[in-house]
């Protein structure tokens, strides 16, 4: 895929050194980036664009190698660092095994790369470009064993049904699972120790899941409590915070006026070798101060009063771009974020399902405009709020 253009003599020879970008190729590469880091899976990206008709590299078909590549040395669509200006030389070098006669390549030490910055070749914002790789670090985390640091594909599988990994059998504790056109206990269905057999129909659960999280969760009578309580909690934090700043403010200001006090006093003619430890030592301290401000948090989240009619609104939404018919992966993903757990009731009619929320990023959605650029600030006050505002709600399905 030739992204990145050469320019040609008129002989038709590229003169080396002058490049540009190729626009239209550009918008596929950031189209792959974005659709990636939403949670689709190469091969499905890959399908995609050769079902389209949108040529690969060097015009042949796309395929999950082409935009994957290796991480490690740069190779794949969501690898190469030319895409945000990194021109890299003298990654990796070959050697020709003396069985076969078949090159191989072998990865060189970083410290041996030739690196060059070349801003006007650069299409990929940072921001995308390092929201793909924290989903590969993702990905990579779930496929590997942390004590043996063996791969395990089976954990790179992306979740293809709502509430996979999310509905639970009230009656032993295990996961359900597909089965046929339902969910299934899977301890039932495969080792038997369950007496839970009842399969429960898809579409249906699904669609009341989604209903108990639109209408049950977040109710206005707990947001209210709740935002008072948070709010409280929030001017705690900040007058600890407040305080903390007006400590250090005042200090640096008296570091910053006995500096000048020395420097007074060289002038006036005492020798500076006896002031120079001392010099040293508020120099430390006032950049040590001046750090410590720069990050400091000047600036707290706020929920907003109408928390509980913006939530559902947003959880409306949601659930009709996950019904639409070509389906939606954002929309897939930020539901099953709300759901901490979905337990299953089996009775003498119908089952009853137990909607358990996830706090925090109920919080994170319903919120509007929160003016903390910190989340972790909000999740960390919500996490630790005395009151709840989903509880455990049970429907009939």
């Amino acid at each position: 895929m030739s992204t990145i253009l050469g320019a040609c003599h008129p002989d038709g020879e590229y003169v080396c050194g002058k490049r540009k970008v190729n626009e239209v190729e550009a918008a596929v590469v950031r189209r792959i980036m974005q659709e990636y880091i939403l949670g689709r899976s190469p091969r499905a990206i890959a399908h995609d664009l050769n079902h389209e008709g949108v040529k690969g590299p060097q015009g042949k078909m796309w395929n999950p190698s082409t935009i994957n590549g290796n991480w490690r040395r740069g190779t794949g669509i969501l690898n190469n660092e030319l895409y945000i200006g990194r021109l890299i030389w003298n990654r990796q070098r070959f050697i020709k095994d003396p069985m076969t006669g078949k090159r191989q390549s072998r990865m060189n030490p970083e410290n041996e790369w030739v690196v060059e910055d070349v801003p006007s070749l650069a299409f990929v914002e940072a921001k995308l470009w390092d929201a793909v790789k924290k989903k590969q670090l993702e990905m990579r985390r779930k496929v590997t064993d942390p004590d043996t640091g063996k791969v395990h594909p089976k954990g790179a599988r992306r979740t293809k049904h709502f509430l996979s990994g999310i509905l639970k059998c009230s009656c032993c504790g295990g996961a359900y699972s597909i089965y046929g056109n339902g969910y299934a206990c899977s301890n039932a269905k495969n080792q038997g120790t369950c007496d839970n057999h009842r399969i429960l129909n898809k579409k249906k659960i699904e669609a009341i899941v989604l209903k108990g999280l639109k209408d049950n969760l977040m109710q206005p009578e707990y947001v209210e409590e709740f935002v008072n309580a948070f709010h409280d909690e929030l001017n705690k934090l900040a007058r600890r915070q407040d305080k903390k700043r007006i400590l250090m403010e005042k200090e640096l200001k008296k570091v910053d006026a006995e500096t000048e006090k020395l420097i007074d006093a060289i002038c006036s003619g005492v020798p500076a070798e006896k002031v120079k430890a001392r010099m040293i030592e508020l120099d430390n301290r006032s950049k040590e101060l001046k750090q410590l401000l720069a990050v400091h948090p000047s600036s707290l989240p706020r929920l907003h009063p109408c928390l509980s009619t913006m939530y559902r609104d947003k959880v409306a939404a949601l659930s009709d771009a996950l019904m639409d018919d070509n389906g939606n992966a954002e929309a897939f993903n930020a539901l099953r974020g709300l759901i901490k757990e979905a337990r299953a009731i089996p009775t003498d009619k119908e089952p009853q399902i137990e909607l358990y929320g996830e706090l925090p990023a109920l919080i994170k959605l319903a919120n509007k405009n929160p003016t903390a650029k910190n989340s972790e600030v909000l999740v960390e006050l919500v996490a630790g709020a005395r009151y709840n505002l989903s509880p455990t709600f049970k429907f009939s399905a």
